[in-house]
């Protein structure tokens, strides 16, 4: 159990150093809403629809056609093949700023020219594929000057060849209101009391439920979205850890081995709940949320989250100064 516990801090401090942003950029809670608003001309050969409110803009093929994007200079993008392939050209500036949402300038290689004649590299099958296309969200992290809930802030045309028919896909995206902070204080308040009594009776193992909730909201927002688009693994680890080290600290208790195991579980359990809280937190101020759980129902559950990691932290708090005190009487008698 000893070799357990050391796997299971270090499994946290990985999470821990991890939990930044690092390679894909996956969509997150925002504050904009982008809708396509037509197709011209119609087209039944392929579908598109915006990902996590702005975040992502997705292309199917729905026909054996030949699909083509273009990029912010008019460069060949992103291509499909009429068998499902699809390519992304590697001397874009197109793809390197896309691979951040709020992608600069600086991060172009040198050897990227828009005027090169493509190097197709394939990126995925399937007929399918999802990017971050700055034509369809607000390239700032500070809201646009002068706007407010429900103005329009930008509207745009992303091109798009099918089989040699140029279609033009109109987005506009508007700003969203905030949304209510119920779902989240109802779901800390529940908790609260599921604390206290867990607290009270010396029983954290029953936090196994209201974790594993959070392990199935993590879980669906992971398959919410498509594979390209990132979802990082700290939707589902945390909480998948916490119910661990929760099993692990039911089997310890009450064994002749030392207390300061079934703390260490019981702490570690709580601070990766309150991990996956933190890390999620935008989805308590922001509107929109990628996932498709109802989002309400999300909101409730990070506000849970949030307070039964705390309280883990506590009970574990609570069990190691009883333990201290008990070996003190000891000493005494």
């Amino acid at each position: 159990m000893n070799r357990i516990l050391r796997v299971l801090l270090g499994s946290a401090i990985v999470l821990l150093a991890s939990a930044g942003p690092v390679g894909a950029d996956p969509a997150g809670p925002t504050d904009y809403l982008t809708t396509i608003d037509a197709v011209e001309p119609m087209t039944e050969a392929i579908s598109v629809r915006m990902i996590g409110g702005d975040s992502f803009f997705e292309i199917t093929q729905l026909q054996p056609v030949h699909i083509l994007v273009s990029g912010y200079q008019g460069e060949p993008y992103l291509r499909i093949r009429a068998n499902g392939v699809v390519e992304e050209n590697r001397l874009a500036p197109t793809t390197y700023l896309n691979e951040e949402r709020y992608g600069a300038g600086e991060i172009i290689p040198d050897f990227a020219d828009a005027k090169a004649d493509p190097e197709w590299v394939q990126v995925a099958t399937g007929g399918r594929y999802a990017w971050h296309d700055h034509r369809s969200h607000w390239m700032n992290e500070a809201k646009p000057p002068g706007k407010g809930p429900g103005d329009t802030i930008l509207e745009a045309v992303i091109p798009i060849v099918v089989d040699g028919t140029e279609v033009q896909v109109s987005v506009s995206s508007v700003l969203q209101s905030g949304p209510s902070l119920a779902p989240a204080l109802l779901g800390a308040g529940l908790a609260a009391v599921l604390v206290t009594l867990m607290i009270a009776g010396r029983l954290p193992v029953v936090a196994i439920a209201p974790v594993s909730v959070v392990l199935l909201a993590g879980l669906a927002a992971t398959f919410s979205v498509p594979v390209e688009t990132g979802p990082p693994i700290t939707l589902w680890v945390p909480p998948l850890v916490a119910i661990v080290c929760l099993v692990a600290a039911a089997i310890v208790r009450g064994r002749a081995t030392s207390p300061l195991l079934e703390v260490g579980l019981v702490s570690i359990a709580g601070l990766q709940l309150l991990l996956w809280a933190v890390l999620g937190r935008d989805a308590v101020v922001k509107p929109i949320l990628p996932t498709e759980l109802p989002w309400s129902a999300h909101r409730f559950i990070l506000g849970m989250a949030m307070v039964v990691g705390v309280g883990l932290i506590g009970a574990g708090l609570k069990q190691l100064q009883e333990a201290f005190a008990d070996a003190v009487q000891t000493q005494r008698t």
